[in-house]
């Protein structure tokens, strides 16, 4: 025989309970909604853009710079944004295949221009960077990982101008058309870069 007293206690403690779970779940959701929407009133569409190409310009004026023929420069503005700088594949060394990978954020914050979404966006460059430690033994990670980021700093600081000729050039040609990318090409990369 049930007995029908503790059957409901059992059955009110289990519907409060899933009852104060859910409301738990509503409340966080809640919160991470309204954190979002905080978060989205602060994007400026600008300020993306300009750090996404200055992240660019970096990864190129760095690479010319160490070594490696700079194919293009692509910046996919709006967004979600993105970008990509295409090099040759010439053998250099391994603090400069890491001052290449981190030349993007470096440049953001070279130029006071980073903002949290575009560094979000950098994974690539980190599992970039991350692969290439990764070829090092343990004891030397560290110091071979400061200099590319010295050398990254050096190269951005000793060509300001290079840097914002490129930032310049790509963001003049946003929007230009429906198509939210914008590719520089070698010939006129290299005069960008060379000034």
């Amino acid at each position: 025989m049930i007995d029908a007293g503790n059957f409901w206690d059992n059955g009110t403690h289990l519907l409060r309970t899933r009852l104060r779970r859910a409301l738990n779940a509503a409340t966080i959701l809640k919160r991470a909604v309204g954190r979002l929407e905080e978060d989205d009133s602060h994007f400026d569409i600008d300020a993306e853009d300009r750090a996404l190409a200055f992240h660019e310009a970096g990864h190129a004026v760095v690479a010319r710079a160490v070594g490696r023929q700079v194919k293009w420069v692509e910046v996919r503005f709006g967004p979600p944004g993105g970008g990509k700088t295409e090099t040759d594949n010439e053998e250099i060394t391994i603090d400069k295949v890491l001052a290449i990978c981190v030349a993007g954020s470096r440049s953001e914050e070279v130029f006071g221009v980073a903002t949290p979404q575009i560094t979000i966006r950098c994974e690539d460059d980190a599992e970039m960077e991350q692969r290439v430690l990764a070829l090092l033994p343990d004891q030397m990670r560290l110091v071979t990982r400061a200099k590319g980021y010295r050398l990254a700093d050096t190269i951005l600081n000793a060509n300001p101008d290079a840097v914002h000729r490129i930032v310049d050039a790509l963001l003049s040609r946003r929007w230009i058309d429906a198509n939210t990318a914008v590719r520089i090409e070698r010939d006129e990369l290299m005069a960008l870069l060379d000034g």
